[in-house]
């Protein structure tokens, strides 16, 4: 099918973590964008968010997404589709409350899409890495989009399955069925799928927070992992399968609608595997006040037995990646645990590293000071103004005024040293305290206390961060923000062969 440089495109969800940001660059991008939603409250804050767009945006409310038919309506019109709707629910234990909407919702907005958007050229569905790499199969060094992970699906039916077993499932089977649903209609089709497999997705957060299960899981568990400590030990070393920037899956999605011949393909985009650990040492070159956790671990050391192959999307839709520094400076800044106008050993902020508008922009609508020098008393703009003249012509653009494009969203203040600590301790002396009463109340009934003891983990985790969330947001709170002295945080982009 053609590429997709202009036109409308709908996204599905587009208040969650991910879809935001898929708007976000689209909107910039010079697309329109419609959106949709489970209920009209839900549409509030994209309006707001994206009211500088005007009639570039379209919300529209689709309630149920496993009715019938409940796409018709959406489809029409737009030249494509970007479907990124999914729930995570830490405590869920059927797995159809995650495989029914994720099956039923995939396959019924490729029907309507058939039948009704008589326009759509391409549909990008936002998949997982987990659905290809395999945890409960044999240990293979490399994957590629050639895999699938099937046997989390029968893992998911089991007795001892947790929820993430559950949601892995669901991807799996609603990436299948899409697949399923394009070889059976190929005669009939006037568009082309092409799905993506990001890893954890880090970066902050543009979505509205007003209860805990509104925050994306990545972001709940690394501030309290990295920023407040909470895991200690071997928690931190832990391997995780593998993490990526939301900005570059912005990029991928981009490249995704504009590049031919990634039509019918499947693609890698994510970075390395990791362990907690690996984070907190990052952060630790910039900023001195995180805990260290386990001062003995060296990545160099570690046993990272799995990789993946993501040459395929630097082929075909030239993906490149962030560094940690830089993504750990954007994912800090939005987490209450870092500030904007840090500085490194050069006197840099996260200003003179960004390297595209969208992230620039962020910065400067959050505090951002883009009228200052470094120690070798060069500007941002100055010093961006060779690799990346884009970004320095924005900033050139918004020094006279001294402030960002309007923006309605709120800017939140950093909660002080001495708040943050009081919620960790809290939130610490909850949860050991939890931990304790399940253990003395399993061994009493002769039982198996993991998965109560990973639901009240996950719990506490998501009660800490809406807690973070109103401490951010009060605008009497003691506003306090170190200003330690920072190291080299200079961004870098890898090929996407990890």
């Amino acid at each position: 099918m053609p590429a997709i440089t202009s036109g409308k495109v709908l996204v599905t969800g587009i208040n969650g973590f991910t879809a935001m940001w898929f708007a976000r660059a689209l909107l910039e991008a010079g697309y329109s964008v419609r959106g949709t939603v489970r209920s009209a409250s839900k549409g509030e804050h994209p309006k707001k968010y994206f009211k500088s767009f005007g009639s570039k945006l379209e919300i529209v409310v689709v309630p149920d997404i496993t009715k019938d038919g409940a796409f018709d309506e959406a489809v029409k019109g737009v030249d494509a589709i970007v479907h990124s709707a999914a729930a995570f629910q830490v405590t869920a234990t059927d797995n159809q409350e995650y495989i029914r909407p994720a099956v039923e919702g995939t396959v019924g907005l490729l029907k309507s899409s058939l039948k009704y958007g008589t326009k759509v050229k391409r549909f990008v569905f936002l998949s997982s890495v987990s659905t290809i790499h395999d945890q409960y199969g044999e240990t293979r060094t490399v994957y590629t989009e050639k895999d699938w992970n099937d046997r989390v699906v029968d893992k998911s039916n089991s007795k001892d399955a947790v929820g993430t077993d559950h949601y892995e499932a669901s991807k799996v089977l609603s990436e299948r069925a899409a697949w399923e649903f394009m070889e059976k209609n190929k005669h009939a089709l006037k568009f082309d799928l092409v799905t993506l497999h990001p890893g954890l997705i880090l970066g902050e957060g543009l979505q509205e927070v007003e209860d805990p299960k509104d925050l994306n899981l990545s972001l709940q568990v690394f501030y309290f992992s990295v920023c407040a400590g909470l895991f200690k030990g071997d928690d931190l070393l832990k391997r995780s399968v593998s993490w990526v920037s939301v900005h570059d899956l912005t990029d991928a999605l981009l490249a995704a609608l504009r590049t031919e011949k990634a039509g019918g393909e499947r693609f890698l985009i994510t970075n390395e595997q990791f362990c907690w650990q690996d984070w907190i040492n990052v952060v630790k070159t910039f900023d001195p006040t995180v805990d260290e956790g386990v001062t003995t671990w060296k990545r160099d050391d570690a046993n990272f037995n799995i990789s993946f192959d993501t040459s395929k999307a630097g082929q075909v839709l030239d993906q490149t990646y962030v560094s940690w520094k830089t993504c750990a400076k954007e994912e800090l800044v939005e987490n209450q645990c870092g500030d904007v106008n840090i500085n490194d050993s050069d006197g840099d902020t996260p200003l003179y590293v960004v390297e595209n508008v969208e992230t620039a922009r962020w910065l400067v609508e959050h505090g951002a000071v883009i009228n200052r020098q470094n120690d070798e008393g060069i500007s941002p703009a100055a010093a961006l103004s060779e690799d990346f003249p884009e970004v320095a012509q924005y900033l050139e653009n918004v020094i006279p005024s001294g402030v960002a494009p309007s923006t309605d969203t709120a800017l939140h203040a950093n909660p002080s040293q001495h708040a943050q600590n009081q919620v960790t301790e809290s939130l610490t002396t909850s949860l050991l305290d939890s931990v304790q009463d399940i253990m003395n109340r399993a061994e009493a009934e002769g039982r198996d206390p993991d998965e109560e003891l990973r639901q009240v983990v996950g719990r506490t985790v998501l009660s800490g961060m809406a807690t973070g969330y109103e401490m951010s947001r009060d605008p009497e709170g003691d506003r306090d923000r170190g200003t330690d002295d920072a190291n080299d945080a200079k961004r870098t982009k890898t090929n996407g062969n990890n």
